[in-house]
């Protein structure tokens, strides 16, 4: 996770400063005066550093407690902003959970895994065209019930971060189901 964010830092980082960049050399070829590249340069790599900075630990303070849950035993999500839950029933819950750890470990990465308690955290693989989102599985094992929570890891409590957290919910959901076919009582 920490790779995740240095790589997101370091690519924002870049953008801005190439944006900052060139927007003032474009402003100060307009202007009568030479362009003062050194100026420029020294001036956009220290916007881009106090930018970087106060937007990494903006996302840093967000993010902190999602990762840090992602890695706890306990099951009980905290109000992190959007999320989805879904529950629903599976019969001969032990067997069944092992079938759902192996489906998770083929497409996401996994914090923590608990087979004696019934508990997988997950978090979706690293793209910079999709939002990075957390989940966890537990088993409800006296009512033979698996619960899925997903949450975003950045969005707090937007309209596109509750879709995209109830999309990703749906999805598992589905994937579980037709991983276990029959099993499951709908």
């Amino acid at each position: 996770m920490k790779r995740i964010f240095y790589l997101m830092l370091t690519l924002l980082f870049c953008t801005y400063f190439l944006a900052y960049s060139l927007f003032m050399i474009m402003f100060q070829a307009f202007q009568d005066d030479p362009i003062n590249y050194i100026s420029i340069l020294i001036n956009g790599g220290g916007a881009s550093f106090i930018f970087v900075l106060f937007y990494g630990l903006l996302m840093y303070f967000e993010m902190k407690p999602k990762i840090d849950f992602l890695h706890s035993d306990t099951v009980t999500a905290p109000q992190f902003g959007s999320k989805a839950q879904v529950d629903f029933q599976i019969p001969n819950l032990q067997s069944s959970f092992q079938e759902v750890v192996e489906l998770i470990k083929s497409g996401h990465k996994i914090d923590f895994l608990d087979e004696n308690k019934r508990i997988i955290k997950f978090h979706s693989p690293f793209s910079l065209r999709q939002w990075q989102m957390g989940s966890v599985i537990y088993a409800d094992a006296e009512n033979e019930r698996l619960v899925l929570v997903t949450f975003p890891f950045t969005g707090g409590f937007s309209a596109k971060a509750s879709r995209k957290s109830a999309q990703l919910c749906d999805q598992l959901k589905s994937e579980i189901m037709s991983q276990l076919g029959n099993k499951i009582a709908k």
